[in-house]
């Protein structure tokens, strides 16, 4: 198997892990890498002995983590135990060990169903370039049904290019979905620079758009549907989502209408309470492509 650039698995140690480990196996043996565990203990003194224990001890967390998948065709690699601040220090190791996806828990589920996101789920997906994975806890990532959001920006169209690949690889069925943002007539009209019927030539002009990027993709080899909604981008990807028991959001870092920002900023919790499978997003690097 190949001993470069490896899977980066970030756990905190206090969700279930065997989720991440699952989807982490799929993707370890389809792109043929193998994959580090990784955890960061947040250092609140100076004392180095207090930081030596501190790292013996979650290395004996692991063991649990390291006999489940003993045995299995693909490699885990010694677990790294690392000081520090925890999204910085999974960041630059993911950085620097060209890692080409980190792959976190996305939280846990109350007993109310509702998501509430992993400590370092909402920084790492802000802060790292690299691709980040974010796994539900309790739908399974089977790579079955995949559902990418389409903004019409070029960090999306990165982002649909992946999720062919990995629609591709898993021979996944891919809907490509866009929604047309509600917007005022004042700033429709601004938009389309016509003071007649706005708001229709807004929507009109965005499914053009939308349709130009598609017709621009090389889908060949996959089962694809195109799919068309209006309203709030967050809201309606959820419900999609929800409607196909999709397993896998895969979305662009930063788009034109401020999709993947409203997921990653201010609205990421609304969005996190809802989201029904995993999150992937898309940065400055492309995911692998599958070993033949």
């Amino acid at each position: 198997m190949e001993t470069s650039t490896p899977l980066l698995l970030a756990t905190d140690m206090k969700m279930d892990w065997r989720p991440l480990v699952a989807a982490t196996g799929k993707l370890a043996v389809a792109w043929s890498r193998p994959v580090v565990p990784v955890h960061v203990v947040t250092v609140d003194t100076d004392s180095v002995l207090v930081d030596y224990y501190r790292r013996q001890l979650t290395q004996q967390l692991f063991e649990p983590l390291m006999q489940e998948v003993s045995g299995e065709s693909w490699t885990m690699q010694h677990p790294v135990v690392l000081t520090g601040a925890i999204v910085d220090r999974i960041v630059s190791f993911g950085l620097q060990h060209e890692s080409p996806l980190i792959i976190v828990g996305a939280g846990r589920m109350t007993a109310s169903g509702a998501l509430v996101p992993g400590t370092l789920t909402e920084g790492v997906l802000q802060a790292s370039r690299r691709p980040v994975l974010a796994v539900h806890p309790v739908q399974p990532l089977n790579f079955a049904r995949l559902i990418c959001p389409v903004d019409n920006s070029a960090t999306a169209r990165r982002g649909l290019q992946n999720a062919i690949q990995l629609a591709r690889t898993f021979g996944s069925a891919l809907t490509v979905m866009s929604v047309v943002p509600e917007v005022s007539w004042l700033e429709a009209a601004a938009e389309v620079r016509t003071l007649t019927n706005a708001i229709e030539e807004y929507s009109l002009r965005w499914e053009q758009e939308f349709d130009a990027i598609l017709a621009d993709c090389d889908f060949t080899g996959v089962n694809w549907t195109r799919v068309v909604k209006f309203g709030s981008p967050a809201d309606e990807i959820a419900a999609e989502a929800q409607r196909q028991n999709a397993d896998l959001l895969i979305v662009g870092a930063i788009g034109r209408s401020g999709l993947a920002q409203a997921m990653l900023g201010s609205t990421v919790r609304r969005l996190f309470r809802q989201l029904p499978c995993s999150l992937l997003v898309v940065h400055d690097v492309d995911l692998p492509r599958a070993v033949n």
